[in-house]
């Protein structure tokens, strides 16, 4: 769960908010795998690189959302 988002940061910018919780990621809708951790969510963008696109799902109060979003190098 997303304890805050700083304003203005890729990840404000691609639509996350506190206290989104993200349960699953990867390059696109077909291959997201679930994000049960920390861990889980850094191996399931290790092979995304600056520049490429991928997607996060996260539950926002009752529903599941899906947000495509940018990689940056920050």
């Amino acid at each position: 769960v997303l304890g805050g988002v700083s304003p203005g940061s890729p990840a404000a910018k691609a639509g996350l908010k506190a206290g989104d919780q993200v349960v699953r990621a990867g390059r696109s809708e077909s291959t997201l795998k679930p994000v049960a951790t920390h861990s889980n969510l850094k191996h399931a963008m290790g092979p995304i690189d600056a520049g490429q696109t991928f997607v996060l799902e996260v539950i926002r109060g009752s529903q599941t959302i899906q947000l495509p979003m940018s990689l940056v190098k920050e």
